[in-house]
């Protein structure tokens, strides 16, 4: 794997416990779509599992369904965030 690859990797490894807090701040907040934030979590765990798999293999299909993966769980909390944010809005509103 090129350098670059693997400062990806380490830099987004360093990032997951900001995002586990981000995810588990969102568990009990009202937003589009959390009736399945148990989904969200799972996604998280997936996330560790695969940044410490030590075991397989670092091959090129690998690093790049770990890249899919963290862009769309990165994705998916920040559309749960901004949701979060406006429902709160909306439900301060006269």
């Amino acid at each position: 794997m090129s350098d670059p690859a693997y400062r990806w990797m380490r830099r987004t490894a360093r990032s997951l416990p900001m995002l586990a807090q981000r995810i588990f701040a969102l568990r009990d907040i009202a937003y589009a779509g959390c009736g399945f934030h148990y989904a969200l979590e799972h996604d998280l765990g997936r996330a560790f599992c695969m940044f410490n798999d030590y075991v397989s293999p670092m091959t090129t299909s690998r690093m790049i369904t770990m890249e899919v993966h963290m862009e769309e769980l990165y994705r998916e909390v920040k559309k749960a965030e901004v949701s979060a944010a406006l429902i709160a809005t909306r439900s301060h509103e006269p």
